[in-house]
């Protein structure tokens, strides 16, 4: 009897055991195989955020480097605009009594303003690293000054920065000359520096009035 038990239920052990031999490596392959795979979407899913804070990155550069307002390029420029009588900007009464005359303490025949412009380049005409163009602008800040208080047009040479193309137009270093419509501040009607007040006045005033001249811009295109 014993021996007939041990000899049906030593094969069945055997068998067992070589059974649980054959299974094991191929588990272990299955387990490491899940574990790459999730290595691999994990990986995927950081290259994924990676790109996409690269995509906003780079968007907001070029948010910063090139403003688009109705489907418009505009950068930012450095105006060099000219008064064709100098800019009062104060003014006051010098001596005492009868004696006192107008004194002008601070004005300018010309003052640098920062400008928000649009430029339009002509590709076809020039060489690979120059053409003309012309600039649209308008005064975002300066001395004195309200936003949006001046406009200015004129011709300008756009050179072509190292590493661009003919297809990149926007990078670039822009100089131009034209006109400019500002305000202008100067002495009342009747103030004149060096004479006394007149008597229809108590102390200096300042009248301002619109003129056209000429500027110099200096802006910087993107892309």
């Amino acid at each position: 009897m014993l021996q007939t038990i041990t000899r049906f239920l030593i094969p069945a052990l055997c068998c067992s055991v070589i059974t649980s031999f054959a299974e094991t490596p191929e588990e272990k392959a299955n387990a490491i195989l899940e574990k790459a795979n999730e290595t691999l979407e994990k990986a995927q899913i950081k290259a994924n955020e990676a790109a996409e804070s690269a995509a906003e990155a780079k968007k907001t550069e070029e948010a910063i480097n090139n403003i688009q307002i109705g489907g418009f390029n505009f950068s930012v420029g450095i105006g060099y605009e000219s008064y064709n009588t100098p800019y009062i900007k104060d003014a006051v009464l010098h001596g005492t009594g009868t004696d006192q005359i107008v004194v002008v303490t601070d004005s300018y025949s010309a003052n640098t303003s920062l400008w928000l412009t649009t430029n339009y380049v002509w590709d076809a005409l020039g060489s690979d690293w120059t053409h003309p163009g012309m600039y649209i602008g308008v005064r975002v800040a300066g001395e004195d000054s309200n936003v949006f208080d001046a406009f200015g047009v004129g011709a300008m040479v756009v050179l072509r920065r190292e590493g661009t193309t003919k297809d990149n137009t926007f990078k670039s270093v822009n100089i131009g000359i034209g006109k400019v419509w500002h305000r202008t501040q100067e002495l009342a009607y009747g103030i004149t520096e060096g004479s006394s007040l007149p008597a229809s006045y108590t102390q200096v005033e300042y009248q301002k009035r619109d003129e056209s001249s000429w500027m110099l811009m200096l802006s910087v295109g993107f892309n």
